[in-house]
């Protein structure tokens, strides 16, 4: 299931500096991972090739480039590192281009709009826990000009405020210490860098778990021109204000903040998907498959283990694929839950982030199943998706590829990848196989529905909700789907169990309801 190559140059024309060194291509790195992308030294003579070009270091050259890609037969330009806007990507031109400019000054300058991304050392593989949030307010940077000398003095005396004032650029603390404050960091004030309201700062602080208050204007008065964000701060003098309402709110207002920002990141991977797709004539960039995760209030919360588990054995199994993760409201009857669950979800976003290609959707009110199901959906374009619920997890060798042949081929809508070691015998009424069959698959054909994890047709499950759901109906897939599957001709829910040779289990379950009682569905 990996793309073919894709062919990245990383381009300059000064005579004295690389193309790939520094900060703000952190960013393009984590963009293109997903693409299965190949470093070539120089521009391609056939093809076409991602191009990266700092453009501080390249202004004036635009017509010398548009000169060296004429050849090529598709070309994505994706322009960092110029916070001035020195380097002019319009006037590189090509009949089949697109273009990313980072921290741009008007919408007019790309196709799309690149964040500055975080520093590569914002990140340490080795912190894998949610770290403990105990500093409210934490800022260290330079302050050079008044937009940063207003949000000094907005927040000097504010309770629980930790600011580092410094003189210039990275003069500060050091980089460790930097990252553990911001890591232990609510709130993280971010005022505009001299030329753009763009930073650093921002997506370290995101990156930290932490909510950052992003300035609206640069120190000469321009408007922000980059990605929406949750907190945007108008006049500095008013943002003690809204760090306290992110404080009286918290986790829930940083819950907010960081599934947005991982949504974000998505947006942008499924935004160059599109445009390798309508560059190159294929669909070879969008995933063969899309893994929706549910999850809702459970006695082990705040332990994300259960989740944590099923997300990370989808990521052992394949690799790079796009996850969904819904995280249902909280039912009334489970009221009491709700400051465990906040904190649940602040710890399982903290490693969604790490492991990346996730898109979290959080609802404010219960909505179960069915319905965030008809919503994780919007954001598939996958022919497949993956259902494993969190307290699952995959095992075992899985042929995908020819597990998700025998489903785009037609021969099924869903193949189960079963919790037993074998068919149960008060189950094998509802087989209509003693054997497996299936184009050399080992499949067994059955009516017996269940939302353990299982392989299906992203089109059959928008089918599904539509035939046998109301529209906001609140209730699990498979109390509607059981029965649907038992009383249909097998041709109109064709499911299946794969079903290899020996021990068949292919899935386990964590039983995270425990002693809890199902509650009410809607009917």
């Amino acid at each position: 299931m990996s793309p073919p190559p894709l062919p990245v140059v990383w381009h300059t024309y000064h005579p004295d500096h690389v193309g790939r060194c520094c900060w703000d291509q952190t960013i393009v790195e984590q963009l293109l991972e997903p693409f299965n992308p190949v470093t070539v030294e120089q521009i391609p003579t056939t093809g076409g090739a991602v191009i990266v070009v700092p453009g501080r270091d390249n202004a004036g050259t635009e017509p010398r480039f548009t000169a060296d890609i004429a050849h090529l037969d598709w070309v994505v330009l994706i322009v960092t590192g110029d916070e001035e806007g020195l380097f002019h990507p319009a006037e590189v031109t090509h009949p089949r281009i697109r273009r990313w400019v980072q921290t741009p000054h008007t919408l007019g300058d790309g196709d799309m709009l690149l964040p500055l991304g975080p520093t590569p050392h914002t990140s340490d593989p080795s912190i894998v826990e949610a770290p403990a949030k105990n500093v409210d307010v934490f800022f260290a940077g330079q302050v050079t000009h008044q937009r940063r000398h207003d949000m000094v003095a907005a927040f000097t005396g504010f309770p629980g405020a930790e600011l580092v004032a410094t003189a210039g650029f990275s003069q500060g603390l050091d980089r460790g210490e930097y990252m553990a404050r911001m890591r232990a960091a609510k709130v993280v004030p971010c005022p505009s860098g001299p030329c753009h309201v763009e930073s650093f700062r921002i997506y370290e602080a995101l990156e930290s778990g932490a909510v950052p208050l992003v300035d609206s204007r640069t120190p000469d008065g321009a408007p922000g021109v980059g990605p929406a964000y949750d907190w945007v701060v108008g006049e500095w003098e008013h943002a003690p204000t809204m760090a306290r309402l992110v404080l009286d709110t918290w986790p829930v207002s940083a819950n907010r903040t960081q599934a947005h920002y991982q949504a974000a990141k998505m947006r942008l991977r499924a935004g160059m998907a599109a445009q390798l797709n309508t560059l190159r004539g294929s669909d070879d960039a969008t995933p063969p498959v899309t893994v929706l995760i549910p999850t809702s209030p459970i006695l082990a919360h705040p332990d994300p283990a259960m989740t944590v588990e099923a997300v990370t054995s989808v990521r052992t199994q394949l690799p790079g694929v796009p996850i969904v993760l819904m995280f249902d409201g909280v039912r009334p009857e489970q009221e009491n839950r709700r400051e465990a669950y906040e904190e649940y979800q602040r710890r399982v976003l903290w490693h969604t982030n790490r492991i990346g290609g996730v898109t979290p959707l959080r609802f404010d009110e219960y909505t179960h199943q069915a319905g965030m199901t008809r919503r994780a959906l919007e954001e598939v374009t996958s022919p497949l998706v993956l259902y494993v619920e969190h307290d699952t997890f995959l095992d075992g060798v899985i042929p995908w590829d020819a597990l998700g042949g025998c489903i785009t081929d037609g021969a099924f809508d869903v193949i189960r990848l079963h919790h037993e070691s074998e068919i149960l015998e008060p189950h094998r009424y509802l087989m209509l196989d003693d054997t497996p069959t299936s184009a050399g698959v080992p499949v067994l054909r059955t009516r017996q529905w269940s939302q353990r994890p299982h392989l299906a047709s992203a089109a059959y499950y928008r089918r599904l909700l539509t035939l046998w759901f109301r529209p906001g109906q609140r209730t699990m897939i498979e109390d509607v789907m059981h029965g649907v599957c038992q009383s249909e001709p097998w041709t109109e829910n064709r499911v299946g169990i794969y079903a290899p040779p020996g021990d068949m289990k292919r899935s386990w379950h964590l039983d995270g309801r425990a002693s809890e009682p199902k509650y009410g569905m809607d009917r």
